[in-house]
């Protein structure tokens, strides 16, 4: 018998036990920690409110809904937004980065035209494709109404999240 043939034969051996036996369903990133909002969650605010705009942004954002992204901010805003370049891109990250974080309202202030909405932004991290740990952190978002709407008054929580990939070049 050739020296490689036994060999061969435990290779074929182990590969034929690395089968799957279709019980383990394919998994996901980012699984279990995904935290998308639902049409639900948007319904639950108090329509024409400042959280209700705000968690509408959300759950467009998390979608990587280009117009609902940019329907979240005030006009100075928008322009400068799509004026930058390569708004689809950094849009895209945006969205990976935050769907694995749900927005909790806690506090809403509104004087005149202007509110801040408070929030406490629960982020799962995921370990492993079932299990996850959460870490929370505050977040308030300057908000004022324009044209019927609460709009986001800047886009500083947006550059914050982007940061890594705003200073990379854009691939070709």
């Amino acid at each position: 018998m050739p020296r490689g043939v036994p060999l061969l034969a435990v290779g074929v051996l182990v590969l034929a036990g690395c089968g799957s036996s279709g019980e383990l369903a394919p998994q996901q990133y980012p699984g279990a920690a995904e935290q998308l909002l639902t049409r639900s969650d948007v319904e639950r605010q108090a329509a024409g409110t400042p959280q209700a705009d705000l968690v509408a942004w959300w759950r467009g954002s998390q979608f990587s809904e280009r117009g609902a992204f940019l329907r979240g901010f005030t006009a100075p805003v928008v322009l400068r937004l799509t004026a930058e370049g390569d708004l689809d891109r950094t849009l895209e990250y945006f969205s990976g980065s935050i769907r694995v974080t749900r927005p909790e309202v806690v506090d809403v202030q509104v004087a005149g035209r202007a509110a801040t909405v408070f929030t406490m932004l629960h982020m799962h991290q995921p370990i492993g494709a079932k299990r996850f740990v959460t870490a929370t952190r505050p977040q308030a978002f300057a908000m004022v109404r324009e044209r019927g709407r609460w709009r986001l008054a800047d886009d500083y929580f947006f550059k914050m999240v982007v940061a890594p990939v705003s200073k990379q070049p854009a691939s070709s």
